[in-house]
């Protein structure tokens, strides 16, 4: 309980201010369970995750295809936001050769950090954007060892089962 002697805004603020490492442990708590429920569906669910930046920014270039999208906070990646004459959306890193930039794509936003275009734009998608911090065990699994974004998917995805099969035939030669 947080008792103080002011009303209105400023007895809110400092409310605030005196509730401010609750919050913070609050938040840590809450990436932890969203963290371990990643981690939990990664193991069990073949098929339904995807990780790392090439496949995340497959993931965002077909659309309805993300449940949840994980992205680390401090994630230093530069893209450009083009567009198609239909709608389609294309988000590429820069520095990266682009396929067909010069056919028929628009560009839309050039040079702006992907979490920062993920969190302003990501309202226009029907997915759920989580960020998290390297500041919990499970922050900095995910951070170190995905490289900072990664997500859930709606639907399985068709080509994990071919592969799984592929994997099988090369262990009999």
């Amino acid at each position: 309980m947080v008792k103080v002697d002011y009303g209105g805004l400023d007895g809110f603020n400092r409310a605030m201010n005196l509730s401010s490492d609750v919050l913070i442990n609050l938040r840590f708590m809450i990436e932890k369970q969203m963290l371990q429920y990643f981690f939990h569906r990664l193991r069990s669910e073949e098929g339904m995750s995807f990780l790392g930046l090439d496949d995340s920014l497959k993931q965002l270039s077909n659309d309805d295809t993300i449940a949840t999208l994980i992205v680390w906070e401090d994630l230093e990646v530069m893209v450009r936001v083009m567009r198609d004459s239909s709608g389609r959306r294309k988000v590429e890193v820069l520095g990266v050769e682009s396929e067909a930039r010069d056919e028929g794509w628009t560009l839309v936003e050039k040079s702006i950090s992907l979490v920062y275009w993920l969190a302003t734009n990501y309202t226009r998608d029907p997915f759920r954007l989580d960020i998290v911090s390297n500041s919990t065990a499970k922050g900095m699994q995910f951070c170190k060892g995905f490289n900072g974004i990664g997500g859930l998917l709606l639907n399985k995805r068709k080509d994990d089962g071919d592969d799984s099969h592929d994997d099988d035939d090369d262990d009999d030669e």
